[in-house]
């Protein structure tokens, strides 16, 4: 029966046609689980849209993101000697943060925020508030094995900053002095 039983299937065939469109129903809805289960885990702390505290400005990392480029970034850039060290920290990267990167950021918990994300992607801009944020910081590889090549990457992380926001100010690091031109 369906619902209270005050409509159910009276011959063999009308039975019969129910159990296998149930059993049809069932299995669709079972194929579709793993989209489910994707859309879900998909949607992690990482992907969220930032949100900016009213009256603090903030900072937009990019470029080379790692266990030790962030942990010299925040020496350097929250150090007590600096006048102004209240910036939220905003990291843009390519892959999530490994165990030691969760670790570095839970330390400044109150000074950062990391996303998974591209400059190269308007909606990854569009998510991290790019438009409200005081700069836009490029960090270098600097065990890199060809620092034309990164130069060039980071150049155009530049570019694609300026696509998204002409007036942006963009801080980039560049291994070669001849690649400033």
């Amino acid at each position: 029966t369906v619902g209270y039983g005050d409509i159910s299937c009276k011959t063999y065939l009308g039975r019969f046609f129910a159990m296998l469109f149930i059993c049809v129903v069932v299995g669709i809805f079972a194929s579709h689980i793993p989209v489910f289960v994707e859309f879900f885990a998909s949607h992690t702390k990482y992907d969220r849209e930032f949100k900016p505290t009213p009256g603090k400005r903030h900072v937009i990392v990019a470029g080379h993101i790692t266990e030790e480029s962030v942990t010299s970034f925040f020496k350097d850039f929250l150090h007590p000697d600096r006048e102004d060290n209240q910036a939220t920290v905003v990291f843009l990267a390519t892959k999530y943060p490994s165990l030691k990167m969760q670790a570095e950021l839970q330390r400044h918990i109150t000074k950062a925020a990391y996303f998974i994300g591209t400059v190269y992607r308007f909606m990854d801009c569009h998510r991290t508030k790019m438009r409200e944020a005081n700069a836009v910081i490029i960090l270098c590889n600097k065990k890199c094995t060809d620092p034309n090549e990164e130069d060039y990457s980071n150049i155009t992380r530049v570019i694609s900053v300026k696509n998204y926001h002409e007036k942006i100010r963009c801080i980039v690091q560049l291994m070669m002095n001849q690649n400033k031109n």
